[in-house]
């Protein structure tokens, strides 16, 4: 297989997690509210009392639909996402910011389960951790973005086709 092959296969589950995750997070979490925004997507973090308050806020189907259905498809979506942006820049290995986007793709999975993990401690009732949860979901999306612009960079180098259309 191609590595455009395994490229393509790798977006298409990520396309499809993500897909599933926002219809959890919107519908069931949020439960159609624009009000009680998830903390995982809350770009610039949130503060302790927002935290408490959007936990305190979940009912107890919102609740478990978080812990037994969200996080289990977050997690997915978070290994496919971090395959499909190593994928990407090992197909673009010899330019210069191919391992500096797999260094932020390994700093975004590692924030985004440690994110996960507090968020999910403070929707159990836990009321600690909430500043912690807060970074962690401000660095995810840092390294995130960081990866993505190193890969733009990867390509911007060469153009980027040739490498990643080359057979194994």
């Amino acid at each position: 297989m191609t590595r455009m092959g395994v490229i393509k296969r790798l977006a298409f589950v990520t396309a499809v997690l993500f897909g599933a995750v926002s219809y959890v997070a919107f519908f069931k979490v949020q439960q159609g509210s624009f009000t009680n925004k998830l903390l995982d997507l809350r770009v610039l973090g949130y503060t302790p009392k927002e935290a408490v308050t959007f936990a305190g806020n979940l009912g107890a189907e919102a609740r478990s639909a978080y812990l037994d259905v969200y996080l289990i498809l977050d997690a997915g979506l978070i290994l496919f996402l971090s395959a499909l942006l190593y994928a990407c820049a090992t197909a673009l290995r010899p330019r210069r910011f191919w391992q500096v986007a797999i260094g932020f793709t390994a700093i975004y999975a590692l924030a985004d389960f440690a994110e996960n993990y507090l968020v999910a401690q403070l929707v159990m009732g836990a009321s600690h951790g909430a500043r912690l949860a807060s970074w962690m979901t401000a660095i995810k999306f840092a390294a995130l973005s960081l990866a993505f612009a190193s890969l733009i960079q990867c390509w911007r180098q060469g153009r980027g086709s040739d490498d990643i259309h080359s057979r194994d």
